[in-house]
């Protein structure tokens, strides 16, 4: 890994979730999980970067142990608290892979999910990939989430395309990375219509292939209120009012030429 740049950079932004860790990066190379053994990726050319954003838990130690520069698992720390966003872009601009993945640190990957989600981007580069999501949480695999297929009009409403996606890093730099104004929440919403005005389309993967925690700790639980809806809404309309007001940019994925209503 040191020696080959890889195709892939698997982003793994951890705020205090050190304890999950482990699970995480068993599910790329292979270990011991909450869900037992895991063989890890059958895609092989991946890298690995851990962005602590500021954690006041054990993630140091245990993100440190975990590291590996020969297997491409690298951990790096951030100066100051930089919301999930922020963690993101520094661990994308700090990685060599042609396309990068967003794994959350709660989360995990079934063995061929890099292979698969990778020959898509790699036949389109233009593609953002997203799969389904099989929850899983106290040891054990439960329901499955099937996304829809993607549909840019209906993005600009409600966020269908989850975090967990893979894209070419010069999307990543096309748009400017993920809008650093969603820290609280969001990002991945915002992320996937910026991709779409400038022209990366999303690609549904029919298979649960991210594995989604589901205990308790996930932000959703607590930013999923009416109070914060009003909040993202808000957001997304001064981020991107062109396309808010019925604009669409040359290449945008989207077709229509109204104004984009959102539900309240």
């Amino acid at each position: 890994a040191r020696r080959t740049p890889p195709m892939i950079s698997v982003i793994m932004a951890c705020y205090n979730y050190g304890r999950y860790l482990p699970d995480a990066i068993a599910s790329l190379r292979g270990g011991m999980t909450s869900l037992g053994p895991h063989p890890g990726q059958t895609f092989a050319g991946w890298e690995c970067v851990i962005v602590d954003d500021c954690s006041t838990d054990d993630t140091p130690q245990i993100a440190k142990s975990l590291a590996d520069d020969w297997q491409g698992i690298r951990y790096m720390r951030l100066a100051q608290n930089a919301g999930t966003a922020g963690a993101y872009n520094a661990g994308i601009k700090a990685s060599y892979g042609r396309y990068f993945m967003v794994l959350s640190a709660d989360d995990m990957l079934e063995p061929d999910a890099l292979d698969h989600m990778y020959r898509i981007v790699e036949d389109d580069p233009g593609a953002v990939v997203y799969t389904d999501l099989q929850l899983f949480g106290d040891g054990k695999r439960s329901k499955t989430w099937e996304m829809r297929e993607y549909d840019f009009e209906a993005l600009l409403d409600r966020n269908h395309v989850p975090a967990g996606i893979m894209a070419s890093k010069s999307a990543w730099r096309a748009v400017g990375g993920y809008p650093a104004l969603f820290r609280n929440g969001r990002e991945d919403w915002a992320m996937a219509v910026a991709l779409g005005r400038a022209g990366y389309c999303g690609v549904h993967l029919p298979e649960p292939l991210y594995l989604y925690r589901r205990a308790g700790q996930n932000r959703s639980a607590t930013n999923g209120t009416a109070e914060w809806r009003r909040t993202f809404v808000q957001q997304m309309r001064e981020t991107f009012p062109d396309l808010y007001e019925g604009e669409r940019p040359m290449g945008c994925c989207g077709s229509a030429k109204r104004p984009a209503r959102l539900a309240q």
